[in-house]
């Protein structure tokens, strides 16, 4: 859960913060909390959807796989089916008693090869919908890094202002103060 602006850029100012001419000081520790907060929730969403983009890449690299033996065994089948027509062809010529046997063979290769060409197109389908689910997955990725980037350059300007430099005296007081309660 990545925090609206408003709670980013929401400083608390206490009654202990006042000085005496009525000023009062921001500590902007708890936005710094909060945004090491959301880099560390971002960069575990990144971890997530690495390692979702990574087992993605496997079953489509798996899928690519048994498409390429499918349409391996294809081509196989087609040879084998081209060379029994031929071989059918030759027996009707010699032996027509031989033909209604040698057609029948022929009609099981022809579905044999329909059911393998549906595998293959379900292949390829699958194939289609894990890379698809890649270039998501990818996109998301992207997205998160550029979130990260944003953050870190949040935090990098606020540690750099004048304000946050002035202050860390009163800081540095503050912990020392609440260490010595404990």
């Amino acid at each position: 859960m990545v925090p609206d602006n408003s709670s980013l850029t929401c400083l608390r100012v206490s009654s202990a913060d006042s000085n005496d001419d009525g000023l009062t000081e921001t500590d902007g520790s708890s936005e710094i909390g909060v945004l090491r907060a959301t880099n560390t929730l971002l960069l575990d969403q990144l971890a997530a959807v690495q390692e979702t983009a990574e087992k993605y890449v496997a079953l489509a690299q798996s899928a690519q796989k048994q498409g390429e033996i499918t349409q391996t065994r294809l081509a196989e089948q087609t040879d084998e089916v081209a060379r029994l027509t031929a071989l059918t062809e030759d027996l009707t010529l010699r032996a027509g008693a031989q033909r209604h046997a040698d057609m029948a063979e022929l009609a099981d290769l022809r579905a044999r090869i329909a059911a393998l060409e549906q595998q293959k197109l379900e292949a390829e389908a699958e194939t289609g919908r894990l890379t698809q689910d890649l270039d998501e997955l990818g996109t998301a990725h992207g997205d998160l890094r550029l979130q990260q980037t944003d953050l870190t350059q949040e935090i990098t300007a606020l540690q750099n202002s004048t304000s946050w430099r002035l202050t860390a005296p009163l800081r540095a007081i503050s912990r020392t103060i609440r260490h010595d309660r404990r």
